[in-house]
């Protein structure tokens, strides 16, 4: 059996960047992050596509991979992830000089609030998260975004990639998160043990903030 996603390759990604440019969007992000709940600190993972890690790190993409990266088993190869707080520029106010070209990041990133979630044929949606949809969908951003994925990444994505992430479109607690780092010490994490740092109270992506607060991080025991 097959153990290991195909790699996209690096072109395709270079093509994704030069049809979407990676552009600030101060008047339509405003530093949300995409968090569901920044008050409750919960969080969902940004995932890296098959081959993105390795044109990233060539890139010297801006990104602390060695610390925050995780590798979650699948029976059909492993998906990287990286929880967004470490990756969003308006949530750091870390904005790179005038004049300077910020490195590419993940196209999770770029592209948010769309993100992979099957939705009948389509595997892309707006996050229901994102408490400034209203604005991006008056935009051009989403429009530009759909057709550049469906363009150069979408056709080479796998079946069973796309239905492991989308399983994995839920919020996860911070300090059940790390913990659980911690306890694997880098060796991979299965799609059970991340779905047990789910936050409480989500359901089908629907969340309560008042479930976020009675949330117990010691479940793990």
């Amino acid at each position: 059996m097959k153990n290991t996603f195909t790699a996209i390759k690096p072109q395709n990604f270079q093509d994704f960047w030069q049809t979407f440019p990676d552009t600030a969007r101060p008047d339509l992000c405003r530093g949300c992050d995409g968090s569901p709940v920044t008050e409750a600190g919960v969080f969902p993972l940004v995932c890296l596509l098959p081959g993105e890690l390795a044109f990233l790190q060539k890139k010297e993409a801006a990104l602390s991979l060695a610390l925050d990266l995780v590798q979650i088993s699948t029976p059909h190869g492993t998906i990287y992830g990286l929880p967004p707080a470490a990756l969003c520029p308006y949530r750091r106010n870390n904005h790179f000089p005038s004049g300077q070209e910020a490195p590419p990041k993940p196209v999770e990133c770029a592209i948010y609030p769309l993100i992979f979630n099957r939705h009948g044929s389509d595997e892309l949606g707006v996050s229901p998260n994102c408490r400034r949809q209203a604005a991006f969908r008056a935009d051009a951003f989403l429009a530009k975004a759909k057709v550049a994925v469906a363009v150069y990444l979408l056709p080479y994505l796998e079946e069973n990639w796309l239905r492991y992430r989308n399983a994995l479109n839920f919020p996860l607690v911070p300090a059940a998160y790390h913990r659980l780092k911690e306890q694997k010490a880098g060796q991979p994490i299965t799609l059970d043990e991340i779905k047990a740092c789910a936050a409480e109270g989500y359901n089908g992506g629907n969340y309560s903030r008042h479930a976020a607060g009675s949330y117990d991080p010691g479940f793990l025991g």
